[in-house]
């Protein structure tokens, strides 16, 4: 569900530091180092299913069937915020497009010296003319760039 050291915090599966060139980024590979130690806590949710269970026998942690453990509880709270971050990222855009689609396309015939006709798709205005390469913009308020995850947070 989650990359590897996120994975043994969680559910205290084995990990590996990832692919981090150690002479070139040390601290990124310390801190990867660090995060999988024996120092931090690993598999935290079955942990936390062991105490409830022992704590509570025979009691839902949500209340219902819907939610029996604490680790179902934080895989659906996850799975929740993630739609929910998704979902906003995608109604900020289509705003931003003033509620319109992209414009429609449509085919037209064009000939080439070196071969026969062709079908190509062309837009029907200069749409793409003006789309904006944001993957570069200026981080603007508090360091943010307008399509950073932190921008989502407090919407």
């Amino acid at each position: 569900m989650f990359g590897p050291i996120i994975n043994k915090f969680l559910y205290g599966t084995d990990a590996t530091i990832p692919n981090i060139d150690r002479t070139k980024f040390p601290a990124a590979y310390n801190m990867a180092a660090r995060s999988i130690s024996t120092k931090v806590p690993s598999g935290i949710l079955p942990l936390a299913d062991a105490i409830w269970k022992k704590q509570h026998p025979n009691k839902l942690y949500g209340g219902s069937w819907k939610c029996p453990l604490p680790s179902t509880y934080a895989e659906q709270e996850f799975s929740r915020m993630t739609c929910f971050a998704n979902g906003s990222y995608g109604l900020d855009a289509i705003q931003q497009m003033n509620g319109s689609p992209l414009p429609e396309r449509t085919r037209r015939v064009c000939t080439t010296n070196n071969s026969g006709t062709t079908q190509h798709l062309r837009p029907i205005n200069n749409f793409e003319e003006h789309l904006i390469d944001v993957s570069h913009s200026p981080p603007t308020n508090g360091g943010q760039t307008l399509l950073s995850p932190d921008s989502l947070v407090g919407r």
